[in-house]
């Protein structure tokens, strides 16, 4: 009998794939303001960058020429994507793409110093296992970035996602994950926390890791 998390793992490149000829034109107006706060934030640093769920690469024209980026994604056409803007583009700190899965980063300990996802930790089927690869991966003082939408706990908002959390979670999201399940490790410390447009739906965390 298959994995669980194989069925998922194979629901999400099916979804990616037919994504990936329509995804700039639906989701860049939606996802920008917040993108452009997390490469921001990356931009503050120099040296190696890992994007851990680039996508087609929306994000890779705004990162300094300081960075020296990899960027990895689960989906093959998705990096297609990403690897025909690098080149139109010509964006030379982009060092590779690679087609790899966030819960299990081919990279050895503490090798970037800063790490970037943006839209991906809320919707891995193992999103613990994810962040601990993160942490692995990122060197001690160094800065894990993440985008997501987090789960409001009071509010209309907040009732609203407890009540139809059930139903979208069907399609792999969770708008119900809370904060404090990343948050709440001792490894790391929580240096920003910040709402972005649209109304405040994505927050900004900045995570620096003070140990191993």
């Amino acid at each position: 009998m298959p994995n669980i998390n194989d069925l998922k793992h194979d629901h999400i490149l099916n979804a990616y794939s037919k994504w990936a000829p329509i995804y700039d034109a639906v989701f860049s107006g939606i996802f920008n303001a917040g993108q452009r706060a997390a490469v921001r934030a990356a931009n503050l640093y120099e040296g190696k960058l890992l994007d851990v769920g680039v996508g087609t690469g929306l994000a890779l024209p705004h990162y300094s020429n300081n960075l020296q980026i990899t960027g990895v994604d689960l989906s093959p056409a998705m990096l297609e994507k990403a690897k025909v803007r690098v080149a139109t583009e010509n964006l030379r700190n982009v060092i590779e793409l690679l087609e790899m899965d966030a819960t299990n980063l081919k990279f050895e300990n503490e090798t970037f110093d800063v790490t970037v996802s943006m839209f991906v930790i809320t919707i891995t089927p193992e999103p613990d296992k994810m962040f601990a690869e993160l942490l692995r991966v990122t060197k001690t003082g160094g800065e894990i970035i993440l985008l997501n939408h987090y789960a409001e706990k009071e509010g209309f908002i907040g009732w609203l996602e407890k009540i139809t959390a059930p139903h979208i979670a069907r399609f792999g999201l969770r708008p119900n994950f809370p904060v404090e399940r990343i948050t709440d490790n001792p490894h790391i410390i929580v240096e920003e926390q910040t709402k972005v447009k649209p109304f405040g739906f994505f927050t900004v965390l900045r995570l620096r890791k003070i140990s191993a």
